[in-house]
């Protein structure tokens, strides 16, 4: 009778997928948004120096607190999921590990007096906060996708049904 579909198991499985991609695109999205803020607020910071040591131009600093309003707004939108029927949520968004505003910070400032401040000096920045994957990790993934696919396959068929015509016609009675 040939492969045989569970349709509602494989609509859930698609609206489950769905809705997973879909959060991930929000959430890295929330964590650009995040991450633009945090280089700003830098600039935000020596304007406000500039303007009570009297060397800003004029409208220099209200134009940083405007963008930097821009930038947290955009950030809370980024956060912010509207569902159906208007319900809403806040994301949570993840910080990342060892990377605090702090400890970039520093590594910056001591890279730029000419310290090691702990960079890898690989020409990568302290901002690098994505890392690739190795190609022993591509041969484990390719792998996992070769075995889930061979499964699909050996487990889509009924154990408890006879074989098909198929099977007699290829390996005989």
């Amino acid at each position: 009778m040939g492969a045989r579909v569970d349709a509602p198991a494989a609509g859930a499985f698609v609206v489950i997928f769905a809705a997973f991609l879909i959060l991930r695109h929000r959430v890295l999205g929330a964590i650009r948004a995040r991450e633009e803020r945090s280089r700003f607020e830098r600039t935000l910071q020596q304007a406000e120096v500039r303007t009570l040591g009297g060397e800003a131009a004029p409208g220099e600093l209200e134009d940083a607190q405007l963008k930097m309003a821009t930038l947290q707004r955009r950030e809370e939108d980024a956060r912010t999921v509207t569902g159906p029927f208007g319900y809403s949520f806040r994301l949570m968004v993840p910080n990342a590990p060892n990377n605090n505003d702090n400890s970039r910070q520093a590594r910056r400032e001591a890279n730029a007096d000419g310290g090691s401040g702990g960079d890898d000096g690989g020409g990568r920045g302290a901002d690098d906060e994505i890392k690739k994957l190795g190609p022993g990790q591509y041969v484990v993934l390719g792998l996992v996708l070769l075995s889930q696919i061979w499964l699909l396959a050996v487990l889509s068929a009924d154990p408890m049904s006879p074989p098909s015509d198929m099977f007699y016609a290829t390996f005989g009675n």
